[in-house]
């Protein structure tokens, strides 16, 4: 019995806390620090990359300009 109030306690507080940063995620504020209204604006402040090649890991080679429009994480690192 202990165990099945422990359960249903912990799964309401999950629910509350994703329900409460879910919706500060749709408002644009979280105690006064933005969100995802912040991460659009300065998407939209943002230039373009200069196109590139960059070879994968396989060994092929790409274009940057071959993933305009979508988005793009380029990890840049050293293997040395």
């Amino acid at each position: 019995m202990r165990f099945l109030l422990l359960s249903v306690v912990c799964t309401c507080v999950a629910l509350l806390s994703s329900c409460t940063y879910f919706s500060a995620l749709a408002v644009g504020t979280s105690a006064g620090v933005p969100l995802l209204s912040a991460a659009l604006d300065r998407r939209a402040q943002l230039g373009t990359v200069q196109d590139f090649d960059i070879t994968l890991f396989d060994g092929r080679s790409a274009r940057v300009g071959d993933y305009s429009g979508q988005p793009l994480v380029l990890n840049f690192w050293a293997d040395w």
